[in-house]
């Protein structure tokens, strides 16, 4: 806001077009867009001054940047709003100027701060154009000629009516465009801070009710916190009692211990050696057992070395007890045995029982040596029945890789865990010869071998 003393300046520079009388005046008082004393002095970011009418009525032109010449002046945008702003100190520097007064025939100079106090007293002779204001630049004429003057600019005059008017109606739209904006903007300021308060008032009431359950939640475990004190006390209480039976029972052992010595001392050696003797006893029996167990593993030896003479020339034999056979032939039966190695072949014996028949199959396995051996297997199998007494074998049946006549893929190298084909027969024995055969089928048992040759 300009002051006070300043206005009669501003006054004098808009309403009579006053001159310098020292011409030597710095130009920076000068507007750069009408090269006249600055009224209503104004200062952009890039330093340069202008009237206020003056810069207004140029942006209001479609002009972006500053009218001077600098490197900064078109560097940014320049915004009537926010990048000009009104200059006080060349405001008072422009007052101090000495003037001269601007009636024609009246000679009198002064600061023109002071100027208004004569113009007040003298008495104009001239008159200004009164569209000075607005462009007209016209210097101040006498009253006859101005007469003739506004006759002959009245289109110009015209003109400048018309472009101030639209500039001040733009400036009016502007304005309230601006002021609807702010209003818009406080309303939607006003109805946030509202939510807002709103929000901080439910928070206050949910952290009030929140304190209430928490007050509650301290009253409920105070009183769970006495009542547990209360069990502790009594727990310690029954624990003391307990303490003192455990002394007292602790006491009486002590006292039958005691006794106890007492009564070995009073039996003497007697009983021990009594107990002694039936010790001896004891492992004796336990000898004789273990005597019994070498005798029956020893008999077992000997029948695998019958085997072995029976089957000369093999590596290794495998035989297989079949329990309940009376059960199994009720029903059809198909099951195989444990694995066991030959010539570091693996195998297992598949049984299968239908009937009457019994089908006995040598079924190849993947061992851990099958990259270091033949294939296809060349070896010799044999399956057979044994007698359980002297284990002599019945129905034996030889099988070579060149002779098979079932598919001779049963002795390929197996793909998976089992070959998906087995080296036997189907009919190895019936059911009328094992039971014909004395010693074949011994406890509803039955044993048979495999020899890999």
């Amino acid at each position: 806001m300009i002051p006070s003393k300043l206005d009669n300046v501003q006054e004098l520079l808009s309403k009579y077009n006053v001159k310098r009388v020292d011409e030597s005046v710095n130009n920076d008082l000068l507007c750069i867009l009408c090269n006249k004393l600055m009224r209503d002095a104004c200062e952009s970011a890039c330093g340069c001054h202008y009237c206020y009418t003056c810069i207004r009525i140029y942006l209001s032109q479609n002009h972006n940047y500053c009218p001077g010449d600098k490197t900064e002046c078109k560097e940014d945008y320049l915004n009537l709003e926010g990048d000009v702003f009104r200059n006080i100190r060349l405001s008072t520097r422009i007052s101090r100027i000495v003037v001269k007064c601007p009636n024609i025939r009246c000679n009198y100079t002064s600061e023109l701060l002071r100027l208004k106090e004569h113009l007040d007293k003298c008495t104009p002779e001239s008159v200004e154009c009164p569209c000075v204001t607005i462009g007209c630049e016209e210097e101040p004429l006498l009253k006859d000629e101005m007469a003739k003057h506004l006759t002959d600019q009245v289109l110009r005059h015209t003109q400048l009516i018309m472009s101030f008017c639209n500039e001040l109606k733009s400036e009016i739209n502007h304005n309230n465009e601006t002021t609807k904006e702010d209003i818009s903007h406080l309303k939607e300021v006003l109805r946030v801070q509202k939510a807002l308060n709103d929000e901080k008032t439910a928070q206050m009431e949910f952290l009030i009710e929140e304190l209430r359950n928490k007050d509650n939640m301290i009253l409920v475990l105070s009183q769970d916190i006495q009542e547990v004190k209360n069990e502790m006390i009594t727990l310690l209480t029954s624990k003391e009692s307990e303490l003192k039976k455990l002394k007292s029972d602790i006491q009486i052992f002590r006292q039958e211990i005691e006794f106890m010595k007492n009564d070995l001392e009073v039996v003497g050696s007697t009983d021990i050696k009594n107990q002694v003797k039936d010790l001896k006893k004891e492992i004796f029996g336990i000898k004789m057992n273990i005597d019994s167990n070498n005798e029956e593993r020893e008999r077992k030896m000997n029948n695998l070395i019958r085997l072995n003479k029976l089957c000369p020339n093999v590596d290794m034999d495998f035989m297989w007890r079949i329990e309940e056979y009376s059960k199994k032939r009720r029903t059809v039966t198909d099951v195989y045995s444990d694995s066991f190695q030959s010539h570091n072949y693996k195998f297992c014996l598949n049984l299968y029982i239908y009937g009457d028949n019994l089908g006995l199959w040598c079924v190849i396995m993947k061992g851990e040596k099958d990259d270091f051996l033949e294939w296809p297997m060349r070896r010799t199998v044999t399956l057979s029945i044994i007698e359980q007494d002297s284990l002599k074998t019945h129905k034996t049946t030889v099988f070579q890789y060149d002779t098979y006549q079932r598919n001779k893929k049963a002795f390929d190298r197996p793909k998976d865990e089992r070959n998906d084909y087995c080296i036997g027969t189907d009919s190895l024995v019936r059911y009328s010869y094992i039971k014909e055969t004395p010693m074949i089928l011994v406890n509803d048992s039955i044993i048979v071998a495999c020899v890999v040759h």
